[in-house]
């Protein structure tokens, strides 16, 4: 009975040492993974664009026919391509609706971190501001792009003048919209 109490601690010990080394790997990847998203603003343009395609595909548009990706044209005055639409939807009367992804990553994490802890109500403040900043730039970058003049000039295409910004976080959308009226003591209007 010792015997087989001793074999099967042994084979118990190597599964549990086993296991932990796995779990080490996967815990590696995740924090890999979540730097990577967090330092690069292109990965975490990406995943945003990825997250408004899936939005879209769920909702039953397919790509090339109810809507194009990634439409690059050139800033008004320059040959250089360097504007670009993450979607353009087709609407009626042969008209069409941009959508730009835009991300928070960074401060919505920092957010996040300082909410679990209770005694980071300062750094809780800080990055609430960094989302509503972000967010604020995020808005005057789309009304910057002038999307509905400039690619209707390049393209051809007959934009409406409205477009919609895609914000993949739900909390970091009601963050910014609680905190429209109050930042830094200064009205802000998203």
């Amino acid at each position: 009975v010792n015997s087989e109490d001793v074999k099967r601690t042994a084979e118990l010990a190597k599964g549990i040492e086993t296991l932990v080394r796995q779990t080490n790997a996967v815990s590696e990847q995740a924090n890999n993974l979540a730097t990577a998203i967090r330092s690069d603003a292109q990965v975490t343009g990406a995943w945003g664009e990825a997250q408004l395609k899936r939005v879209l595909e769920l909702g039953g548009l397919q790509e090339s026919v109810h809507y194009d990706c990634q439409e690059t044209f050139a800033s008004p005055g320059s040959d250089r391509k360097d504007l670009r639409t993450d979607v353009l939807v087709k609407m009626p009367d042969d008209r069409w609706l941009v959508i730009d992804a835009k991300t928070t990553m960074a401060a919505y994490v920092d957010y996040v971190k300082a909410e679990a802890d209770e005694s980071a109500a300062q750094v809780r403040e800080v990055s609430r501001e960094r989302i509503v900043a972000s967010v604020k730039n995020h808005v005057d970058e789309l009304k910057n792009a002038a999307y509905h003049r400039n690619l209707s000039a390049t393209t051809g295409k007959k934009l409406l003048n409205t477009m919609l910004m895609y914000i993949p976080f739900d909390e970091v959308f009601l963050i910014a919209m609680k905190a429209e009226g109050n930042v830094a003591g200064e009205r802000v209007l998203l």
